[in-house]
């Protein structure tokens, strides 16, 4: 995707740091001035507009609904891992993968002793997500 913003200081960068699609009409809004409704889910990327590099830990959620109206999967992504939950809690797996050292995500480190932290954070973050929907 391509933002290019009157005077923002970012323009002709790139950015590498994990945003959502529905983060682009929170960030549209703001480009226009305008007032976001309450409720909207999604939050403005803007300050990535002015400074791409800035240091950033909002991650990005994907959901999975085999009928449209149950949650059967939650994702997150942060900058260094992915980490997805099937089922209540991960009662029906998880899947945590490391893209950096693992580029096909074939890997999965869900059941691995030395990541045991790592999902820990990540299931927490994927459970507060779904208590939302």
């Amino acid at each position: 995707m391509i933002i290019h913003a009157p005077n923002a200081k970012g323009n002709g960068q790139g950015c590498m740091r994990i945003v959502q699609s529905l983060d682009l009409y929170a960030a549209l809004v703001e480009l226009c001035g305008l007032w976001l409704p309450p409720g909207n889910e999604g939050k403005s990327r803007m300050p990535l507009l002015d400074k791409p590099d800035a240091d950033w830990k909002q991650p990005a959620y994907s959901v999975w609904s085999e009928d449209g109206t149950t949650l059967h999967g939650v994702a997150v992504r942060t900058e260094e891992y992915r980490y997805a939950e099937f089922g209540p809690n991960g009662e029906r797996g998880a899947m945590l993968f490391d893209p950096k050292a693992d580029r096909l995500e074939m890997k999965n480190l869900a059941d691995s002793p030395k990541f045991a932290e790592v999902r820990t954070e990540l299931a927490a973050l994927t459970r507060e997500y779904a208590a939302r929907l």
